[in-house]
């Protein structure tokens, strides 16, 4: 039989996924759209994405640590920006002769 979850722990655990989802929108509003490269750089710090969210979330459980740098690409057209995912390599095709 599956373990049930409090409440208040369910409650708790949607807060943070709802920080999280409200810092990535904070930072990819804000970040810098270079159209020549098809890039997405940070401009924020991490300090700075923390003050935004403490005023988006009166009494914020999140403190973003280190995970945005200011300068970063966040996405990018080759696929390897840090908010996109990691696509891990396929196996070998193996041709019959």
């Amino acid at each position: 039989m599956p373990h049930k979850r409090s409440l208040e722990a369910e409650q708790r655990r949607n807060q943070r996924s709802l920080e999280k989802q409200e810092a990535k929108k904070l930072v990819l509003k804000s970040a810098f759209l270079d159209r020549e490269r098809g890039e997405t750089v940070n401009l924020l710090s991490s300090a700075q994405v923390n003050t935004l969210l403490l005023e988006t979330f009166q009494g914020s459980l999140l403190t973003v640590d280190s995970r945005y740098e200011k300068g970063e690409v966040l996405t990018d057209s080759r696929g390897s920006g840090s908010l996109q995912r990691v696509r891990t390599p396929g196996r070998p095709r193996i041709e019959s002769s």
